[in-house]
């Protein structure tokens, strides 16, 4: 799944040159501040793709712009701890700052400026269970509020919380991030995301069936190991003759078939009954059984004659 999202989203083609100048822009605002030169500003982030999604936006606005992209300054050696850097040019910066105050003061915020700001700094996890799609922003950042309010507006709320000095926008549910993805423009990876969720409900409902049937399993093999030992004791105690006809059957298909469901014994006796019906004798018999047991104890007799 992310592979598809980070390929989705670097292959992407903008609508007009004016989306893409957006998403420059929200890109180069989102990445990380690492000082500043005399011929510009340094910006950095661990993202290679991020340097490659610029290059590919800048061919709908070099003209344009009449300006240079950058130059990438430093990449990590194996093992490093630095990270890729670019440097923005001052013309870039001017240029870059115009639109930005642009937007900020029409309020003007728009699904561009949001994959940029998406590219920079977004990230999407898929947890064994549920859904975690999040924004990490810089509190300085100028676009913070206008992409708060932005994603209210369309139908992609979420919660904020402070981490490590970044304000972090989360979406928990799975719909709002496909909503989210799709109005990107990253249409395949929302209907992959689809897909994962329609087989993780698909494999979780069958886990609770197999679960449900196997703890039922259990609970009916115990039950009969205990109706089976009762069974035992009723034989042992010589109680077999004295016991209604119809409970002296059920003892014996117990005993004949000692791993049946109450519904299955229900279906051996001479006329079936139903489980329900099953239940009731069995606790006719448990009730009679250990009445006569205590009477014996106490030495008092009983006799129970059959019905005819």
């Amino acid at each position: 799944m992310t592979t598809v999202l980070w390929d989705e989203w670097g292959t992407l083609v903008p609508n007009t040159a004016a989306d893409a100048a957006r998403e420059i822009v929200a890109l180069l605002v989102g990445m990380g501040w690492e000082g500043g030169l005399e011929e510009g500003v340094v910006l950095c982030s661990r993202r290679m793709g991020v340097f490659q999604r610029l290059r590919r936006l800048w061919s709908f606005v070099a003209e344009e712009w009449g300006v240079d992209l950058g130059r990438v300054i430093s990449f990590p050696s194996k093992g490093g701890s630095r990270k890729p850097s670019i440097l923005m040019t001052l013309q870039l910066l001017a240029r870059s700052r115009e639109l930005l105050a642009e937007c900020i003061e029409s309020h003007r915020m728009s699904w561009p400026w949001v994959r940029g700001l998406w590219g920079a700094a977004g990230a999407l996890y898929l947890p064994k269970n549920g859904y975690f799609l999040v924004l990490r922003l810089s509190v300085q950042n100028p676009l913070l509020p206008e992409v708060e309010a932005f994603l209210e507006d369309e139908g992609c709320p979420g919660s904020k919380r402070l981490h490590e000095g970044k304000e972090e926008l989360l979406l928990r549910h799975q719909q709002s991030i496909a909503i989210f993805l799709s109005r990107m423009g990253l249409c395949g990876t929302s209907l992959r995301l689809e897909e994962h969720a329609l087989f993780r409900s698909m494999r979780d409902q069958a886990n609770r069936l197999v679960n449900c049937d196997s703890a039922n399993i259990k609970k009916s093999l115990l039950a009969a190991e205990r109706q089976l030992e009762e069974c035992r004791q009723v034989v042992a105690y010589g109680l077999m003759e004295i016991l209604p006809r119809e409970l002296q059957e059920l003892v014996r298909v117990r005993l004949q078939h000692g791993s049946a469901s109450l519904q299955e014994l229900g279906q051996l006796v001479q006329r079936p009954v139903s489980k329900s019906t099953v239940e009731y004798r069995w606790g006719k018999l448990r009730r009679l059984v250990g009445d006569l047991l205590q009477q014996r104890k106490e030495g008092r007799s009983c006799i129970w004659e059959n019905p005819k």
